[in-house]
């Protein structure tokens, strides 16, 4: 990954956990965790390159600095 540094917060680090715990709990559900967790590792490569990407709304109205959505 080039770039600058994708630093995911706790809470979505847990998310992301839990939905690859709820796809391995379903047996024969493998494959999608599997591509669950590719196309989240795709989508640190695109904010990695581009991490200026989405809006700054939430970001004034949750007054959390640097937020994107």
């Amino acid at each position: 990954m080039s770039g600058k540094p994708v630093i995911p917060t706790r809470m979505a680090e847990r998310d992301v956990e839990d939905e690859v715990s709820y796809c391995l709990a379903d047996k024969g559900a493998e494959q999608a965790a599997l591509g669950f967790i590719a196309d989240i590792e795709k989508s640190y490569g695109r904010l990695a390159k581009d991490p200026h990407i989405g809006s700054p709304r939430y970001t004034y109205e949750l007054d959390i600095p640097g937020l994107r959505s």
